[in-house]
């Protein structure tokens, strides 16, 4: 890797796939790993910002969000503050994003805001994470525009690995339409059974599906994420030696492997 921090947008076409558990659990091991973290909650039903300490209900009257951001690239300073982890900083969602999604539809250059404003502050950050939501809405628009690299999250059911397969087409239609060098570099199989006939059966369609160079190391189903999600903490302080927390450990070394992120921190200013 070379240039500026790596930027990811977890994707999905559909809720439910593991992307923000995905999204979170990367941000906290690349933080143990003494990487400094930005993670953008793109989605308006807030769980990234919920899980890293921000609830809507403690959000101020003028707490900036990632609305703001998309409206106004300058607000992007003061919409990014610390999270409850350390090593990691939230750029937060709110509900607000779900009515104004039309709004912003209609107003032009939108789709590049976040990468404009993602430009102005990346110096002060080794990896930046995007949490996308499902679908195709602009807010999702503007994570891709504003990624280096797509990782798509799945479950490994038949129709879910159907349906993730539109990410093929749709990440090279908006690297080539926004003329962003943005790529589609893996899919990983979540909540996959984690021992049997049922989970080689699983890992046999994904591989079928999307290819063994596009597949990551897949993640087992685990009562820890639910825990975790509930008590608001990563996976690596609620469950650190948990086999669930070891395969993201496998995730993360993969993308390093593949040249998706960089193996060590790099001491950016700002950090």
């Amino acid at each position: 890797m070379t240039g500026g921090p790596a930027r990811i947008a977890w994707a999905t076409t559909s809720g439910s796939s593991g992307k923000t558990t995905s999204t979170v659990t990367t941000a906290a091991i690349l933080a143990e790993r003494g990487h400094r973290v930005l993670v953008v909650d793109g989605d308006w039903q807030m769980d990234a910002s919920r899980w890293l300490g921000l609830d809507e209900a403690e959000l101020p009257e003028d707490r900036r969000t990632l609305l703001d951001v998309l409206l106004d690239r300058d607000t992007v300073t003061d919409a990014i503050a610390p999270s409850s982890v350390a090593g990691i900083d939230l750029l937060p969602s709110s509900p607000g994003l779900q009515d104004a999604a039309r709004i912003l539809a209609g107003t032009r250059g939108v789709e590049g805001q976040l990468r404009r404003a993602l430009d102005t502050v990346e110096d002060a950050y080794d990896t930046i994470l995007i949490d996308c939501r499902a679908g195709t809405e602009i807010p999702t628009v503007a994570g891709i525009v504003a990624a280096t690299s797509v990782i798509g999250t799945t479950q490994a059911g038949l129709k879910e690995l159907r349906n993730t397969v539109s990410l093929m087409d749709y990440v090279p239609a908006i690297a080539d339409g926004y003329e962003r060098p943005v790529r589609l570099a893996g899919i990983l199989p979540c909540a996959v059974p984690a021992a049997g006939r049922a989970y080689k059966e699983a890992l046999d369609l994904a591989q079928e599906v999307f290819g063994s160079d596009m597949l990551l190391p897949p993640v087992r189903r685990s009562v820890a994420v639910t825990e975790a999600h509930a008590e608001r903490v990563p996976l690596t302080a609620r469950a650190r030696w948990a086999p669930v927390t070891d395969d993201y450990r496998a995730v993360v070394d993969e993308l390093v492997h593949r040249g998706v992120l960089a193996a060590d921190a790099t001491a950016r200013s700002g950090a």
